[in-house]
């Protein structure tokens, strides 16, 4: 039995000439035709939902005739909610296509990383498929029938 090759290992993956491993979960290479990079845009509505809390208790507060701590609390909401509506990053998703459908097996916010995984897989997978090819015009040696040796002398 031959060792598997690694194309690509972290914390989260393993990526072999066998299989794609993404923490509990194995997926065989001989199930998987392809790999993608997608994209999820980044997710701003928890700043936007604060601006506009932010907006709406500074105009109660306003129109209250309040103290100018509310109008300080709403001005503070709408500052912290620009500030994480303009942070917020785009996540990216390494998607295994197969003939079961489509899986997406690993989601990072560095975008690089969820490339060179993609990348991993694409090469294992071509690298599985000009093996299968190579065995199919050039069956293994091994599984053919093999006459005894005839004993001489004796």
């Amino acid at each position: 039995m031959t060792e598997d090759k690694t194309y690509y290992s972290d914390h989260t993956s393993q990526i072999t000439s066998a299989q794609a491993v993404f923490g509990q979960n194995s997926y065989p290479l001989a199930e998987v035709t392809s790999a993608a990079l997608g994209e999820r845009p980044a997710n701003r509505n928890t700043g936007l939902i604060l601006v506009l809390i932010g907006v709406v208790s500074g105009f109660c507060v306003a129109t209250a005739d309040s103290t100018t701590a509310g109008l300080l609390t709403g001005g503070f909401l709408v500052v912290v909610g620009l500030v994480v509506a303009v942070l917020a990053k785009p996540r990216y998703v390494v998607r295994l296509v197969g003939a079961a459908g489509e899986v997406d097996v690993l989601v990072s916010s560095d975008r690089d990383h969820a490339h060179k995984v993609v990348d991993a897989i694409n090469e294992a997978l071509e690298n599985l498929k000009m093996n299968t090819e190579a065995q199919q015009e050039n069956p293994d040696r091994r599984n053919e029938q093999r006459r005894p040796i005839a004993q001489v002398g004796g």
